[in-house]
Order: C-alpha cells, then structure tokens, then sequence
C-alpha cells in the first residue's frame, strides 16, 4: 500500500507500508523531489524509514541508504517550511499507523 502526504507544498511524500499487523506498521517515506508535466512524481529520494509501535515506540532511520544498505542517519532541512513539513509528517505517520493497527495510542500518548 502507498499514499501520498503533505502534498500542499507540489511536491509532498510518497509512503510506502512495508509492514502492517495490529502491533506494529513500518514505513518508508521517499520526498517527492520532481514532477512531470502530468503532475506524476518522477523523482524520488529516501527521506526516512521508520517502524512505529502500539505503545508509541517509535524508531526512525533518515536518508539515503548506503550500498551496505547501513543508513547514516543525516538530513537535510533547509528552511523553516523543511522543518514543519519534517514535523507534519512524523505527526501524520504516527497517526496513520495508529490507523493501519485499527487501535488507539495508549492512554497519554494520543498525539
């Protein structure tokens, strides 16, 4: 399964569910750094992985992977406009994978 995130800005996120049971969902987030004239995404670069849990325990690898298939970890924010859409999106994943579950945070760590 795929969807599109923030995509107000033209450009946005294409997620991908890696994994998905009622315990945990793992995603891969690639930004959308170019469109045809179609308005299709035609380039993509691997902005983050991450596994989020039912108890809120989330663990994020960011940026491209390297031939290993190791992460480093770095990312580049460029702007205040980066950084909300970095925080959106961390917002919106937890939320979705809540979703995908079919359960609630539990108590106190509703977002």
């Amino acid at each position: 399964m795929s969807f599109i995130l923030l995509e107000d800005n033209g450009f946005g996120f294409q997620v991908e569910v890696k994994e998905q049971s009622k315990f945990h969902v793992s995603f891969e987030v690639y930004e959308i750094t170019g469109r045809d004239l179609n308005g299709e995404a035609v380039d993509l670069e691997l902005y983050l992985t991450c596994s989020i849990k039912w108890d809120g325990c989330c663990h994020f690898w960011f940026g491209e992977r390297e031939d290993d298939g190791s992460q480093d970890g770095y990312l580049h924010i460029c702007g205040v406009r980066s950084f909300k859409n970095h925080f959106r999106l961390l917002r919106e994943l937890y939320l979705k994978a809540f979703e995908l579950m079919g359960r609630e945070p539990e108590d106190k760590e509703q977002w």
